[in-house]
């Protein structure tokens, strides 16, 4: 998983969608990866701080 190539895709979603769209997608995908919950919830966090 390339955390700075999925950063970037819920950023530039976000410029098309709505905030909370976005992170439920996030939410989905870290629902699915299981893997690396402090980068997704930091994540969030950012998205959450933006705009």
């Amino acid at each position: 998983m390339d955390k700075n190539v999925i950063a970037d895709l819920f950023y530039t979603k976000l410029k098309y969608k709505e905030k909370k769209v976005v992170i439920s997608e996030i939410n989905l995908m870290q629902f699915q990866e299981n893997n690396d919950k402090e980068f997704f919830e930091a994540l969030k966090e950012t998205i959450n701080a933006l705009t």
